[in-house]
This record gives C-alpha cells, sequence and structure tokens, in this order.
C-alpha cells in the first residue's frame, strides 16, 4: 500500500498539471513492469483532465496501457451521457494508443448483473492508477450517499439500478 499523493492546484491550472502527474505515473509504471491498468472517471472534470492528457505528446506514444472505468451510465456507449462515450470523445479522440486496450462495461445491456459480472471478471486484481472524481451531491463512481451498494463486500462490480 502507498500513501496517496494530494496536490492542491489553480482552477485554471489543473487539467494540465493532473494530466502530467497522471502521464508520468503510468510511463513510470509502464517502464518499471511493462505494462500499466487505469481506472478512468466520468464526468465534467474528467472532460477537462481527458483533454488535457489527450493534448500531451508522449500520450500517443503510450504502449500496454489498459483502460477500464469505475463506472458507467445505463445508456448506450454512443450516448451522450457515457463515459465510455465521454472517453473516446476526449481522451482517445485520436484514437487509442498503439498496443493499449480500452475495456468497458456493456452497462447497455437489460440484465445488469449479468453485465456487472462480466466487466468484474476482465478487471485486473489490481489497479496501477485509479482516477475518481466527486459528484455534487457527494457520489463517487456511481455510488450514492446512502445507497444499498456501499454495504457490498464481496462484489467488484454492482449495477447501481436507481442511476439507470
Amino acid at each position: 500500500m502507498i500513501d496517496p499523493q494530494i496536490y492542491h492546484l489553480a482552477p485554471t491550472s489543473w487539467p494540465s498539471a493532473a494530466a502530467t502527474q497522471i502521464m508520468a505515473a503510468v510511463a513510470q509504471t509502464c517502464q518499471a513492469r511493462g505494462t500499466c491498468s487505469v481506472m478512468l472517471t466520468g464526468g465534467r472534470s474528467a472532460a477537462q483532465l481527458y483533454e488535457a492528457w489527450a493534448g500531451l505528446p508522449e500520450f500517443c506514444q503510450l504502449h500496454n496501457v489498459h483502460f477500464y472505468f469505475g463506472d458507467e451510465r445505463c445508456v448506450p456507449p454512443d450516448h451522450p451521457e457515457s463515459n465510455f462515450g465521454l472517453a473516446m470523445r476526449t481522451l482517445f479522440k485520436h484514437g487509442v494508443p498503439p498496443a493499449c486496450k480500452v475495456i468497458r462495461m456493456a452497462a447497455e445491456q437489460a440484465d445488469r448483473e449479468a453485465a456487472a459480472a462480466a466487466y468484474e471478471a476482465q478487471l485486473p486484481d489490481k489497479l496501477d492508477v485509479l482516477l475518481l472524481s466527486v459528484g455534487e451531491d457527494g457520489h463517487i463512481a456511481s455510488l450514492f450517499p446512502h445507497s444499498a451498494a456501499l454495504l457490498e463486500t464481496r462484489r467488484g462490480v454492482v449495477p447501481v439500478l436507481t442511476v439507470c
């Protein structure tokens, strides 16, 4: 277990500063282990971050990075509210870097329990980089205050049906 690093950044400069820090962590992990797993977040802040990250010259040179999603809305991947769609429009607007993978949850499926189980089976045992953002109502990764999903102790992925 490592201690988290906390940065205090100005509102105008945080996207580029955060993108640079994330890029450095991904590059360092890839150099040390040959691969890196990154869990992406969603929301308005994520869009700003992803635009800045995609603009870094080193981004298109990434190799062996697997991108996952910490949450996804129950919509098709091309829907404006999809976090996968957000990443494709911003972070991967010029395409997914070579030898990298984007693994999405098929949250638009009618059987959300099955979709959650299938996605959980694709997740690595350990994530190298975890990006989280907090919604205005205090939710993180579709885990809303007082939600029954917060009580889950065995599964790594659960559908949050009240959000769909």
